[in-house]
């Protein structure tokens, strides 16, 4: 558990870079994060296999659906929005605008979901306490960081995200175009 708190302090810790420090060295942050997030989740998920195993103790169905949301997950992050900009070239873009299509006209921050259902599911597929609590800390965690991003990270870096704010909803999708 100890590399998912790594992780979410790793994610704060880019986004302080991203508007104050802007140090380029910084920038590997956020994949170190990522990095430390499925180092946490592989040895949860090993831990909890050695605990439900055979493998007829293993759910292969909620696995499936654990995979599908972290697929989803990685799309919502890494394709939905533009990478360089976000992730590689972020020091050098000057005032930025908010992605509002696809997901992000759904919600301020779809990725929230897919991260929560994916360790939701893999609970299920591998229920163990240990793992359940392990669910439970990032999501926590995940809820932390980005009601830190809307309030302080966001704001700073994009120059319509007061708007975007009073147009999207925060967590619970909008599911018609202009509700």
């Amino acid at each position: 558990m100890t590399f998912a708190v790594l992780a979410f302090i790793a994610f704060f810790l880019f986004d302080v870079n991203s508007v104050r420090l802007r140090l380029r060295a910084l920038q590997i942050l956020f994949p170190l994060g990522a990095l430390c997030l499925l180092i946490a989740t592989w040895t949860e998920a090993r831990t909890a296999f050695q605990q439900t195993a055979p493998l007829d103790g293993i759910d292969f169905v909620w696995l499936a659906f654990s995979a599908i949301h972290a697929i989803l997950l990685v799309y919502a992050l890494f394709f939905a929005i533009p990478f360089s900009a976000s992730y590689t070239d972020s020091l050098n873009v000057g005032p930025r605008t908010v992605t509002r299509t696809g997901l992000y006209g759904m919600c301020r921050h779809p990725g929230v979901w897919f991260l929560a259902f994916s360790m939701f599911f893999l609970a299920l597929a591998m229920s163990t306490s240990r793992m359940w609590l392990f669910v439970g800390l990032v999501s926590a965690l995940n809820l932390l960081y980005v009601g830190f991003q809307d309030v302080w990270t966001f704001p700073h870096i994009f120059s319509d995200y007061d708007d975007y704010r009073q147009c999207i909803p925060f967590l619970l999708p909008r599911l018609k175009k202009g509700s």
